[in-house]
């Protein structure tokens, strides 16, 4: 026995076999628990070892018995992650004892299925994790995690199918239109639509014309031509009596998309207008009374669509651009105001066909892939900050050329002064040698001020020719003469987003250039994400490899949208079971029998609401 602190004892007992010796703690042990016991006895431990001071000891093993009786002592044990009130044995004997009136569920996975991926049932997987008797069932963990995973996959894709079924059983009235006005509009563009653009034109055209609600993704790379299909569809609308709303992130997006209407079809008779908080409140009333009795058809405005003093005449379309921008609420909010119309969304975030399929179900999903006649593919560079230098002057030169540059710091979460320090500091360095051809935006900086700044940037008789920004520019107006983009510390940003800032260049016929800025030293990821940059343009793929290093929840932003959260199923190393999960959901759709039983009246009151929660990217 030694002494310990505060009259504490503890006893240690020395044991020794031929690959070494462990010691063995005890704090305040009977001394009746030790008389049993003798020096030289050969005894069988089992318990938690630790390595401390160059010694291995177990502190208070959870079995100690003679070596005769180690056969019959020895079982395999569950660990549970514990707390302070709940120790893991605590917990393996409550799970012990709900194991033993777990009812038989029936099978939902097809026979051949089962087999050809070689998964337990459902309880043998559930008994398996949780009390394997033996060698074999130790050694098929990794199978029934891989069952279980596949139910939770399969919930998820049931669920995706129950809640588009509930929708589709309540029909609209088809929206009755010639496609003349469409045509019109089409013959007066001063370009002609790609073959891809025309597809998804003719998808759309078709689901409009139909008695089921549209609910459609269209996803394109910025600069595919998402705008256009839009206002194309807005036209059918319109044609047919009905009113197209058109919600976007921010006011001078608004603008831009009604000036952009109004410049794409200037003689249109189509009555149309924005609707944001700045307008007047004086013509507000007008405005609000102008919707509500339908005069005017084409509505584009941001989050105030969803004030409660806005009502929409006829509602026959929604459709909210950079969707991702908006949280679920306000989603919502709009949806409630037209839940009979057909509802579409667009991103210029590419999302995986895997992620598609888990997140999404059978949704209809339209990409366009091609770029516009003219667009030349942007030049992606990397450089290092040390050569900062000789990029500002390659800018000087340029900018006497007639370009415009977007100079990009990074918003650090951590720390975001830290940030808008970098971005001052590099204004401050550009504006000695620019003067008041530069200006800044940041988060920091009012809208007013920032939309002032941005009016300014996009106008071709605009003094401001450098741009220096943090990501706000991340979703903003065309500007033709951006033709330089450069992403400062870009080792610090995701593919996602470089891809994304890159897409605010090369938006008319003159080449445009994307520097990626970087600092040493450069981990491994950051320097294969730079180079996946300058190797491709193409968002798909960019995409696909921003999937691999950061997850899906980092893809489509699941804080903000309420996608799920799987707690057993593995995006990275059970890609596989989607597909067949989404594919047995299709089967069952239009056939759910009682084995779905418990997900239908979950999911029962299902409606266009929910498939826009569900519906996020």
């Amino acid at each position: 026995m030694l002494p310990k602190s505060r009259g504490q004892k503890i006893t240690k007992i020395l044991c020794q076999n031929q690959t070494g010796s462990i010691t063995l703690i005890f704090f305040h042990i009977n001394k009746s628990a030790l008389s049993s016991w003798k020096v030289g006895d050969k005894i069988a431990i089992s318990g938690k070892v630790d390595w401390n001071y160059g010694n291995l000891q177990m502190l208070h093993p959870d079995i100690m018995v003679p070596a005769s009786k180690a056969e019959q002592s020895f079982t395999i044990e569950p660990v549970y992650p514990a707390s302070l009130r709940l120790s893991s044995k605590s917990i393996a004997s409550v799970i012990k004892e709900i194991l033993k009136v777990l009812p038989l569920l029936p099978e939902w996975i097809p026979l051949d299925l089962k087999e050809k991926l070689q998964l337990p049932s459902w309880n043998e997987a559930i008994n398996i994790i949780h009390n394997p008797k033996n060698d074999a069932e130790i050694k098929m963990i990794d199978k029934a995690l891989e069952r279980l995973a596949f139910d939770e996959i399969l919930t998820e894709q049931i669920m995706l199918e129950i809640a588009q079924s509930k929708l589709l059983e309540h029909k609209k009235t088809p929206l009755t239109f010639t496609g003349l006005l469409q045509n019109s509009f089409l013959s007066s563009l001063p370009f002609k639509l790609t073959n891809n653009q025309k597809e998804v034109l003719e998808e759309i055209n078709n689901d409009q014309k139909s008695d089921q609600h549209m609910v459609r993704i269209l996803q394109g790379d910025v600069g595919s031509g998402k705008t256009i299909i839009a206002f194309l569809a807005a036209i059918n609308v319109i044609e047919a009596g009905a009113q197209a709303i058109i919600m976007v992130p921010t006011e001078l997006l608004a603008r831009q998309h009604f000036s952009n209407f109004k410049k794409l079809f200037p003689n249109s008779q189509i009555e149309s207008s924005p609707l944001i908080s700045k307008i007047p409140n004086s013509q507000k009333k007008q405005l609000y009374d102008d919707i509500r009795n339908g005069k005017i058809k084409l509505i584009i405005g941001t989050h105030a669509l969803i004030q409660s003093e806005v009502q929409f005449h006829k509602p026959g379309l929604i459709i909210i651009d950079e969707q991702h921008k908006f949280g679920v609420a306000q989603r919502l909010e709009l949806l409630e105001k037209g839940v009979t119309c057909d509802f579409l969304m667009m991103s210029a975030t590419p999302i995986p066909r895997t992620l598609i399929m888990m997140h999404y179900g059978s949704m209809k999903i339209s990409t366009l892939k091609e770029k516009p006649a003219g667009r030349l593919q942007i030049i992606t560079s990397l450089l290092s900050s040390k050569k900062s230098d000789f990029l500002i002057h390659s800018i000087k030169n340029a900018i006497e050329h007639g370009a415009k540059v977007y100079w990009i710091c990074p918003l650090i979460e951590e720390s975001e002064n830290l940030s808008l320090n970098n971005v001052k500091q590099r204004y401050d360095s550009l504006e000695k040698i620019f003067g008041n051809q530069v200006a800044v935006i940041h988060s920091r900086v009012k809208v007013e001020e920032r939309e002032k700044i941005m009016e300014d940037f996009a106008s071709q008789s605009g003094n401001i020719k450098i741009l220096v920004a943090t990501t706000v520019i991340e979703v903003g107006v065309d500007v033709p003469d951006a033709t330089i983009m450069v992403i400062e510390h870009a080792e610090r940003f995701g593919l996602a987003q470089m891809h994304q800032l890159r897409g605010r260049v090369g938006r008319g016929n003159k080449q445009s250039h994307c520097i990626l800025l970087y600092s040493h030293p450069l981990s491994v990821t950051a320097k294969y994400r730079l180079e996946a940059m300058k190797k491709t343009n193409d968002g798909s793929k960019l995409a696909e490899e921003d999937l691999r290093i950061r997850g899906s929840g980092k893809i489509l932003g699941t804080q903000q949208s309420g996608l799920p959260l799987f707690k057993i199923y593995d995006f990275f190393t059970q890609q596989h079971l989607i597909r067949y999960a989404n594919h047995i959901a299709l089967e069952q759709s239009n056939n759910l029998d009682e084995k779905f039983s418990v997900l239908i009246n979950l999911y029962s009151d299902t409606s266009l609401s929910s498939i826009a929660a569900i519906s996020t990217a």
